[in-house]
């Protein structure tokens, strides 16, 4: 794919709940595009990626969901596309349980992926920790 309007000419897989993940993708390219080509859409980011292997269409997923398979040449990115996600997920738990030595482990692993993934999102990454008690 030169382009990222080449991605029109193939079935585009994408994940239910995210339902203008292509047309952000293609406003992020400036590629007019009024409505899709032929859309399959999965409820698990999962299927996508297997769906992707399997030669079914391209998928728009998080980098860090197929990493591996981009190391290992299972996927490729063509044309090295993407675009940064204006979406904003939120790690809670109730305030009495945020003492937790899991919880708390879990919160920093994530803090520190968030971390590490954060100068390949550009300006548009945040990231805030707001701990309950200790």
């Amino acid at each position: 794919m030169a382009c990222a309007s080449d991605s029109l000419r193939f079935t585009l897989l994408q994940h239910f709940e995210l339902a203008t993940a292509w047309h952000e993708f293609f406003a992020h390219h400036s590629v007019r595009q009024r409505t899709l080509p032929a859309t399959v859409r999965y409820g698990f980011f999962s299927v996508l990626i297997r769906g992707a292997i399997t030669g079914m269409g391209l998928a728009l997923v998080p980098d860090i969901l197929v990493a591996d398979e981009l190391r290992t040449g299972s996927l490729i990115n063509p044309g090295g596309l993407g675009c940064t996600s204006h979406r904003v997920y939120y790690l809670t738990s109730p305030r009495n349980r945020s003492r937790e030595p899991a919880i708390a482990r879990f919160r920093d692993w994530a803090l520190a992926v968030a971390a590490t993934a954060a100068p390949a999102a550009g300006s548009n990454a945040r990231l805030s920790s707001k701990r309950g008690p200790r």
